[in-house]
């Protein structure tokens, strides 16, 4: 499943054989990693089920995710990656919870999917001269023993939906905090190495850029467990502008929110892995107030995981199965050493499915400034 445009001649689905139609649905390059469309296209067919009498049958997404190249879903590769993640949480966190009571699978509490297998284990990067290749591969396609970007957002979603609390006493109400003045010094606090902290989640904090040389107020916090960070930044003076950042234990940017003038910025991150991690205040165009202090507050409760080793191959979360990539080391010719990746989890489940070469698939994308290449 992957959204494509439908026109003759062109990039994308192309016009299935045996119809006269020229175009259907067009969609653009951007689209290929829409969560929008991506929802509605799930609703139809669940709906083409019901008109065909399938409705009372699971539905299995065999294979999908994103195939367009990152600089052809934005402006420039890392903010390509981060859609292709943004469509990646936004589509399990879908896939997981979506329920209809006309249009859902009886025996699944009305679920509309049942499982779906995300693409692509270690495919190749796209390249233009062959047109083989797509996004979004969780290992490298050079040594299946690394890694991507992408295979770290999918252990993160993996993890929090394999997530489970852990039974304990029956919780007593406390208080709920109160805001919390806090003094860090100046102008340590202006870099990393000196940051307030650590924060508490829930806790309001106050504190001032007081000053031209105050660019930036640096806050950290220890989250233990996996978890989504959500951050807000209220009650900035008038006439003032700051922003609030998000940054990894190593001071690595995450996020911002750049929100204009004194309007409240806000941040929603994750899931995530536990550690370290920074929110900043950033003064814009060196505006400050030593009169008005700024409002910070944090969410990061914690979430429990499970004390035992999850074994390879599917996993099951409640009725759903999610398969978890397995890379198998091989001994080939001469001594060598080869890395494959496995069909276990597929055949435990009696559904073996081998990745078709995406030239067999789908045609070449073009854009303005790429030559088109001919379908193949």
């Amino acid at each position: 499943m992957n959204i494509l445009q439908e026109k003759a001649g062109s990039w994308g689905a192309e016009i299935p054989a045996g119809l006269t139609a020229t175009e259907g649905r067009l969609y653009t390059l951007r689209d290929n990693a829409n969560p929008d469309i991506f929802r509605q296209l799930v609703v139809e067919f669940r709906q083409w089920m019901k008109d065909e009498g399938f409705d009372n049958k699971p539905l299995i997404i065999s294979e999908y995710g994103v195939l367009m190249p990152s600089d052809y879903l934005a402006d420039d590769i890392p903010s390509g990656d981060q859609m292709v993640i943004d469509f990646m949480r936004a589509s399990f966190d879908f896939l997981v919870n979506a329920k209809d009571p006309t249009l859902g699978y009886p025996a699944d509490a009305n679920r509309l999917v049942q499982q779906w297998l995300w693409y692509s284990l270690n495919d190749q990067p796209f390249d233009p001269a062959t047109g083989r290749g797509s996004n979004g591969a969780l290992f490298s396609h050079l040594d299946p023993r690394q890694i991507t970007k992408f295979g770290v957002a999918f252990r993160d979603c993996v993890c929090v939906l394999l997530a489970t609390p852990t039974p304990g006493p029956t919780k007593t109400s406390t208080p709920t905090p109160t805001a919390t003045p806090l003094h860090c010094p100046e102008p340590a606090n202006n870099a990393r190495e000196g940051a307030c902290g650590p924060i508490m989640p829930n806790v309001t904090y106050r504190s001032y850029i007081s000053s031209t040389n105050d660019p930036r107020d640096w806050f950290y916090f220890d989250m233990a467990t996996w978890h989504t960070i959500e951050a807000w930044l209220t009650n900035i003076a008038q006439g003032c502008d700051y922003d609030l950042y998000l940054r990894d234990a190593n001071g690595n940017h995450i996020i911002t929110s750049p929100n204009p003038g004194n309007a409240d910025e806000h941040i929603l991150w994750g899931p995530v892995a536990a550690g370290r991690y920074y929110l900043v205040v950033v003064s814009i165009n060196h505006t400050w107030s030593a009169s008005v202090p700024y409002a910070l507050r944090a969410s990061f409760g914690q979430a429990a995981l499970p004390t035992s080793t999850p074994t390879l191959g599917p996993t099951v979360w409640g009725p759903h199965k999610l398969y978890l990539p397995v890379i198998v080391k091989r001994h080939c010719s001469q001594g060598h050493e080869c890395w494959q990746a496995s069909d276990t989890a597929t055949r435990v489940h009696s559904r073996t499915r081998t990745p078709v070469p995406l030239a067999t698939r789908t045609p070449v994308v073009p854009t303005d400034s790429r030559a088109p290449v001919p379908l193949a």
